[in-house]
């Protein structure tokens, strides 16, 4: 890869975290797994894996774990079976997409795992291998597309499909108007050092009286909204309350936006088929069947 003038850093890194692992059935296994099933690794070494979920984010199994986007799973090692000759297992369980697509029947969502080299336990050899038993996992997102073989790098997807708002027109800008660091200071201090009190100001002595006026209350935060197992920002709930017809209205790059930042759809600016095949994969996440 050096000599073709390729980048190896991610494979080192990922070399130097496998040996961590205590494993040698692991170590031996893993590598010829990921390529095998085309598993994406990341910059710091570690690799993307997939996993069938019910609706609500709940395992299949137990139901008691949460796999909603920004949750760290964890189990003792030592409680996880090694045996590969085990097919279902105690332990936690992340795949390739092929059998994700599988698990679980109707009803089931897929989700996108980061796992660490060295929290690999064991790699069953029912299903052709395709799945694997783990110690700990982070779910970064909601699946999207069919992550690329290689190594994936969030920031450089990003950089290719969305541009920068423009800056403001010359002829839009107030003259008048003066640049933010040459405002006056909200709290500004008079000749003695001490803070002035200008009208409309509320100080704890108001508060406690309960001499709040509508205009002096403190703005009230948004609700929290949640769709795709994850904190919609401010900026995207309205999206939220629209079906298909209506989101058939926007531009492709604002879905694209609405997907990847909104709804942590891992790849969603990648997923084929144009406006119509992603909103249906916005519809899945924030309307499950």
């Amino acid at each position: 890869m050096a000599t073709a003038g390729n980048d190896p850093t991610y494979l080192l890194n990922f070399w130097e975290r496998l040996q961590k692992n205590p494993s040698h059935r692991s170590v031996t296994q893993l590598f010829s797994f990921l390529l095998h099933e085309g598993i994406s690794f990341t910059e710091d070494g570690c690799f993307l894996a997939y996993k069938s979920v019910r609706d609500d984010y709940r395992d299949h199994h137990s139901g008691t774990f949460v796999n909603k986007p920004g949750a760290v799973l964890e189990m003792p090692r030592n409680k996880i079976s090694d045996d590969p000759r085990h097919a279902c297992h105690e332990g936690l369980h992340v795949g390739a997409l092929s059998y994700a697509q599988t698990f679980g029947g109707s009803g089931s969502r897929i989700v996108i795992c980061k796992i660490a080299p060295e929290d690999v336990v064991c790699v069953p050899y029912d299903e052709s291998q395709r799945k694997m038993r783990v110690s700990r996992y982070e779910v970064i997102g909601n699946y999207g597309c069919l992550l690329p073989s290689t190594v994936y790098k969030p920031e450089q997807l990003r950089n290719e499909d969305y541009r920068p708002d423009p800056a403001p027109a010359a002829h839009l800008i107030d003259e008048d108007d003066p640049p933010d660091d040459e405002d006056e200071d909200d709290g500004s201090l008079d000749a003695e050092g001490e803070e002035e009190e200008r009208e409309g100001d509320v100080f704890p002595d108001d508060v406690e009286k309960g001499d709040l006026t509508e205009a002096s209350k403190p703005e009230e935060k948004p609700a929290v909204k949640e769709a795709g197992g994850v904190e919609v920002p401010k900026e995207y709930q309205h999206y939220l309350d629209e079906g298909t017809e209506e989101l058939m209205e926007h531009y492709l790059d604002e879905l694209r936006k609405y997907a990847t930042y909104g709804l942590k759809i891992v790849g969603a600016s990648k997923i084929g088929g144009g406006k119509m095949a992603l909103i249906a994969r916005i519809m899945e996440v924030v309307r499950p069947k």
